[in-house]
C-alpha cells in the first residue's frame, strides 16, 4: 500500500483513500476549519469549542507565544478524528493526527493531537501502539495543559471536574468497553498531568 510522508519528518502512514474534508482555504482560522470538519457532529463541535476556549484562557501559563498558540491550535484539532470522512483506524486521536499532518500541520501539533489525554494507553489496548508511535509524545507542560482543557470539559461542552468527567465516560461506555478499560490505567497518569500544572482535577483553575 502506498504510504504518506513528507520531507524532514519521520512520520509515515498509509495514504488516505477518501477526500480531505475542509473546504476552507489554506491559512483559515482553526475555528472555521474545525467547524467545517465537524459540521455533522454538533455535540462534538460544542465540546471542541469549549476546550479551545479554555486553552485560550489558560495559555498564559506558557511563557512562549508560539507555545501558547500551539496549545490553542491543538485544542481546536484534538477531536477532528471523529469526523466520518477521516476515519481510518477507528481511533480518533490517530485518525485526527493524520489529517493535520497531511495538510501541513507541524509534527508537534500532530503529536499533541495523537497523544491527547493519555491516548497512548487506549491505543495499546486497541493494538495500535505501533501506529500511535509514529507521532511523538512530548510529555510536556503543554501536554498537561491540553489534557486539563479536555478532561474538564464534558461531551457537550459542559464544565466538569476530572472525577465527574471520568464518571460520565463510564456511564456512557460501560465498564467493559475498551475506553473504560483504558481509563483504569490512564487515570493516575491524567492526575499526574494535572498535578504537573498545579491543578488537582476539581473544577476551576488555581
Amino acid at each position: 500500500m502506498p504510504s504518506f510522508s513528507r520531507p524532514g519528518s519521520a512520520v509515515s502512514f498509509p495514504t488516505h483513500p477518501g477526500v480531505l474534508v475542509s473546504t476552507q482555504p489554506p491559512g483559515a482560522p482553526p475555528a472555521l476549519v474545525v467547524a467545517d470538519i465537524l459540521a455533522g457532529l454538533p455535540r462534538r463541535l460544542a465540546h471542541v469549542r469549549a476546550v479551545a476556549a479554555k486553552a485560550e484562557r489558560i495559555s498564559h501559563q506558557l511563557d512562549n507565544p508560539a507555545e501558547r498558540q500551539l496549545l490553542v491550535d491543538s485544542a481546536w484539532f484534538h477531536d477532528v478524528g471523529y469526523a466520518a470522512s477521516l476515519v481510518e483506524t477507528g481511533f480518533h486521536p490517530i485518525d485526527g493526527a493524520r489529517w493535520p499532518f497531511r495538510v501541513g500541520g507541524s509534527d508537534r501539533l500532530c503529536g499533541l493531537v495523537a497523544h491527547h489525554s493519555c491516548a497512548e494507553v487506549e491505543a495499546g489496548l486497541r493494538g495500535l501502539a505501533d501506529v500511535i508511535a509514529h507521532f511523538d509524545n512530548e510529555r510536556s507542560d503543554l501536554t498537561a495543559l491540553l489534557a486539563w482543557c479536555d478532561l474538564t470539559t464534558g461531551p457537550g461542552g459542559e464544565a466538569m471536574g476530572l472525577d465527574e468527567r471520568l464518571a460520565d465516560i463510564r456511564s456512557r461506555y460501560g465498564q467493559d468497553h475498551v475506553v473504560c478499560q483504558a481509563w483504569r490505567t490512564a487515570e493516575p497518569v491524567a492526575r499526574e498531568l494535572f498535578t504537573r500544572v498545579g491543578h488537582t482535577g476539581q473544577l476551576g483553575w488555581p
